[in-house]
């Protein structure tokens, strides 16, 4: 019963139409991706392996969660001749889609080498000459060793990755293991790639993760670190990979007291039976 202008209620009208139409339109896209983003993931997972190894004298367990849908974190395992085995971890720069890329480029460099696996220096060289060939300069960490199960050593190569974790039984204590290494991969071609040698014994304990667990943040915004790691490898006293990996995960998780991480997070724990 107002006075009004039919002119300008026919105008916002159709203002509000449009407006609705357009959210209409953004959910629609924001759906699509989402949908893509998930076949992304499930298709990322897909490359991961299927089961863990029965290898004799090693228990091995595993940890791997993305920070969205997808991520740049990732992991191998690969049976060598004469009871050796390989264990590659790798953390490719950013999150998403375009670390899930460089993730699976990693994945199919490694599965498609033909040299001898059970030389970690050679592994990792060839992994950074066909990065740099493929992508502009990256950064895609990643740490392979190579397990003897006869000798218990495990012979370690290192590219701008973490420095394994060792629990040692015979006196309880956990160390950060500092291995020599080279940058990482898919930046410059390596003039040689050093390779540690670290000697093992009945019931010790071995680590290798990606630095989305290290630098976890918490609700106050503190830093997980590795000092807070190893002091909880120490006083856990292992009893089995798979215990270990959930000890660490629940503190990780005590830790956040709910925020979100802000990296994916990769773990690897071998201990020697």
């Amino acid at each position: 019963t107002k006075p009004f202008q039919p002119d300008e209620v026919i105008a916002r009208v159709d203002t509000h139409l449009t407006i609705y139409r357009l959210k209409r339109k953004v959910q629609e896209k924001r759906d699509e991706l989402e949908h893509e983003l998930q076949v992304v993931a499930k298709e990322q997972r897909n490359l991961l392996p299927k089961q863990l190894p029965q290898i004799e004298g090693l228990e091995l367990a595993v940890y791997y969660e993305t920070s969205r849908y997808a991520g740049g974190d990732y992991y191998d395992i690969v049976q060598l001749p004469d009871n050796l085995w390989g264990f590659l971890v790798a953390d490719a720069e950013g999150h998403s889609a375009p670390a899930a890329v460089r993730m699976a480029m990693t994945c199919a460099l490694f599965r498609s080498f033909e040299g001898p696996r059970e030389d970690p220096g050679k592994v990792i060289d060839y992994l950074n000459t066909h990065l740099c060939e493929v992508v502009d300069p990256s950064f895609i960490t990643a740490i392979y060793g190579v397990y003897d199960a006869n000798r218990r050593i495990l012979k370690v190569a290192r590219a701008g990755h973490p420095h394994p974790m060792i629990y040692r039984a015979s006196d309880a204590s956990a160390v950060w293991h500092e291995c020599d290494g080279v940058a990482p991969l898919g930046i410059l071609p390596y003039a040689g790639v050093p390779v540690t040698d670290i000697q093992l014994e009945r019931g010790d304990l071995w680590i290798l993760y990606t630095d989305g667990v290290t630098e976890l943040f918490s609700a106050e915004n503190e830093i997980y670190g590795e000092e807070r790691l190893l002091k909880l490898i120490g006083k856990s006293k292992p009893d089995g990979a798979h215990r270990m990996v959930k000890e660490i995960v629940d503190d990780l998780e005590r830790f956040a007291s709910g925020r979100l991480a802000d990296d994916d997070q990769a773990i690897m724990v071998g201990q020697i039976e």
